[in-house]
């Protein structure tokens, strides 16, 4: 399972404001698989409100969400937060996943964008990729701040892909055989059955 961040700490932890935010970070994912869980770097302070979380699409669809999640015994730390079900996700498109806090959250101003996590599989988007928005209800992130990190992040999963067994190529001594073709070789044909991919 692949996630952005790791467990990066936010040099501020504890940000607060006199209003909500839906906070997010703006992503692609290099390999088709499924998001489960919104991670995210909960406030050190105890939101009694909860906090509602989402995925988007580029178009700013909701993939997914959930409200009124508690944050409870999470405080300072990271924590997963599962989605109804576990959403597919494809390449060459830009999601964003999203919290909701009613007004605490974990920042890191002038963050460096980019971020690729370890495998590879997650990669944010450039200049930025750490957006919000001051709305009151869960919505699409559209403005940035001096390219701050809100440390909204995933749980990846890729799919499995069986690789392809190898190609077997035949030859006569100076052909190569086409696959319907029986095999001999001097003056007897090879007894049994040979296996083409």
């Amino acid at each position: 399972m692949s996630n952005i961040f790791g467990n990066e700490v936010p040099a501020t932890p504890d940000g607060a404001d006199s209003s909500p935010y839906t906070l997010g970070t703006r992503f692609r994912v290099t390999t088709p698989g499924k998001i489960s869980h919104i991670r995210w770097r909960v406030p050190v302070t105890s939101q009694a409100e909860g906090i509602h979380i989402a995925l988007f699409d580029e178009d700013w669809t909701a993939l997914g969400f959930r409200r009124g999640i508690s944050t409870s015994g999470t405080e300072g730390t990271w924590a997963e937060f599962a989605l109804t079900a576990p959403i597919s996700v494809v390449t060459n498109r830009l999601y964003t996943a999203a919290v909701y806090t009613p007004n605490r959250y974990p920042a890191t101003n002038a963050y460096p964008w980019p971020k690729t996590s370890s495998d590879g599989y997650l990669v944010t988007d450039a200049p930025i990729a750490g957006f919000y928005n001051g709305s009151w209800d869960l919505a699409y992130p559209t403005d940035s701040y001096q390219y701050t990190s809100y440390f909204v992040d995933v749980r990846f999963t890729a799919d499995s892909v069986t690789p392809a067994g190898p190609t077997v190529s035949v030859w006569n001594g100076t052909a190569e055989v086409a696959a319907s073709t029986r095999v001999w070789t001097g003056s007897a044909e090879i007894a049994g059955s040979i296996a083409i991919a």
